[in-house]
């Protein structure tokens, strides 16, 4: 895995972090405001189960003040009708009660008021079948009813007399008052809770219209324990301003964690993949100008950089030197071997032609000799890296001296074809080239082809000009060649320096082509 991808992986675990740390600290602020609602929930409860008890709390102390008075005892034998209107009646208003009644202790009426009409009532608040049970316990006892389609809260305490203390004796009749829980109980609720209270059926629905909106539900049970009704109580959360403050610390610690990531992301493109990208980048194309801004540097990657600068001038200065080798033993196949080759063939003539002509063989003897002297000293340019010496003779005379060097004993009969202007018109250098390129042509028409007439040409074209190296020999099949000699490697590599274009024609018994296309103007290299 590249350094690349090895930081874009930690960025992404970086990233996977962050998120799995803001997905945490959400889960827990949602499990913390689901428990802090749920106690909420509970205290708002309770809150609503008090001011229901703070709403009976009046008839309790009316009760309470009645039951145990001596004078309440002697009502319940002479039922005196003006105490019952003077104290009974009269103390309804104060106590905010609706009705009262007083039973016997079979719950038989003895007196009965409804305080909004100032009617005598004529009936105990439950019918007889349901009342008797409640009376049994001998206890206080609390209940909503609906009487006609009002509900009423009904309270109740027994009487006994002043003297049983310990209640071991049945109670002497009972007293019972009623308050409708209409709208100025449930307004007083509401104003003491500092919500909003209505009365409901004998099933909850929630209607809480925004999460800022807590909600409690109490049951209003009757006498049997039946639910005849609910109390629904609203109030707006006291802490939304701390959940908003909540939601912005979130989006905060977001907003931090991206740009962190951001923030790392970006040093870490500034400061190591940029780095490592221009120093792998100079690395694989050479370039050192790229390594400018980092050579400066004390940092490891000044470091990193001016290694590889170093790598990249020893690298060059390698090619350099392959290159000069390969040329090196270029010049020398084509120069000095083939010239030394040609110097043997032109001895093996003089042989030949010491008994037949001695003049001949004198003046071949003195070429081959100047031939060597010239193979010699261009080796000595070589060993020093100097090009071969330029042509000090015609072009033509140089192709026909190096046939007459390379023909051996052989006859071969020589046609050439060179336009010297067209030579003249090509640098110094380029020149030798060419010659060197047809001396490798010839050399291999004469040992490979075993022709007996061989032809060589330079002349004009309209792409420029073409050398052209032909002989009448067996020929062979380009397609085919397997050997492992720089012959035609030469050919090709000389015509790149030119700048030209190499081919070969040739078949079975065809002789064979060679050329060579120039440009017009030759790169002299």
């Amino acid at each position: 895995m590249t350094i690349r991808y090895r930081i874009l992986a930690l960025l992404a675990l970086l990233s996977l972090i962050c998120i799995g740390i803001f997905l945490l600290f959400r889960r827990v602020q949602e499990s913390e405001e689901a428990f802090v609602r749920q106690q909420r929930e509970h205290d708002l409860a309770v809150r609503l189960q008090r001011l229901v008890s703070s709403t009976a709390r009046p008839a309790y102390r009316y009760l309470r003040n009645y039951v145990g008075r001596a004078a309440m005892i002697e009502f319940l034998t002479k039922r005196d009708p003006a105490w019952a209107e003077k104290n009974l009646k009269g103390r309804l208003d104060a106590y905010r009660l609706d009705a009262v009644w007083v039973l016997g202790p079979d719950g038989t009426l003895i007196y009965g008021l409804d305080r909004p009409t100032d009617a005598l009532l004529n009936a105990p608040p439950l019918p007889a079948g349901e009342l008797q049970p409640l009376l049994e316990k001998a206890a206080a006892f609390s209940c909503h009813e609906f009487m006609g389609d009002r509900l009423f809260q009904l309270q109740g305490m027994p009487i006994f007399a002043s003297a049983d203390l310990d209640r071991r004796t049945p109670p002497l009749g009972w007293l019972v008052v009623a308050k409708y829980w209409g709208g100025p109980v449930l307004e007083d609720m509401a104003d003491s809770g500092q919500g909003r209270i209505m009365l409901t059926g004998t099933t909850h629905v929630s209607d809480v219209r925004s999460e800022q909106e807590l909600e409690a539900w109490q049951p209003l049970q009757d006498h049997r324990g039946r639910v005849v009704a609910g109390l629904d109580y609203h109030v707006m959360d006291a802490l939304i301003d701390d959940a908003s403050y909540e939601n912005f610390e979130i989006a905060l610690l977001l907003l931090n964690s991206v740009g962190a990531l951001v923030l790392v992301a970006v040093l870490m493109h500034y400061w190591i993949l940029r780095p490592f990208t221009i120093v792998s980048s100079s690395l694989v194309t050479g370039d050192q100008a790229a390594l400018a801004p980092l050579l400066a540097q004390r940092s490891e990657f000044g470091q990193m950089a001016r290694v590889v600068q170093s790598s990249v001038r020893d690298r060059e200065q390698l090619q350099r030197s392959l290159e000069e080798r390969v040329r090196l033993g270029r010049e020398l196949h084509d120069d000095a071997i083939q010239g030394v080759y040609g110097a043997g063939m032109a001895l093996s003539r003089v042989k030949s032609l010491m008994g037949q002509d001695h003049v001949a063989a004198h003046r071949l003897l003195d070429e081959t000799r100047d031939e060597l002297n010239r193979i010699i000293h261009d080796l000595r340019r070589h060993i020093e890296k100097a090009d071969p010496k330029p042509l000090d003779i015609s072009f033509a005379e140089a192709v026909a001296r190096l046939i007459e060097q390379l023909r051996g004993p052989g006859t071969v009969a020589t046609r050439l074809n060179i336009d010297e202007a067209l030579v003249a018109s090509h640098p110094p250098l380029n020149r030798s080239h060419v010659l060197q390129f047809v001396r490798e042509a010839v050399s291999n028409a004469l040992r490979h082809g075993h022709p007996l007439r061989v032809a060589v040409s330079w002349q004009r074209t309209p792409e420029g000009s073409a050398v052209v190296v032909e002989d009448d020999g067996v020929g062979f099949d380009p397609g085919t060649v397997t050997s492992t000699g720089r012959g035609l490697g030469n050919l090709g590599e000389r015509a790149v320096l030119l700048g030209g274009r190499f081919e070969i024609k040739s078949g079975a018994g065809q002789g064979t082509r060679v050329y060579l296309n120039l440009p017009p103007s030759t790169i002299n290299s």
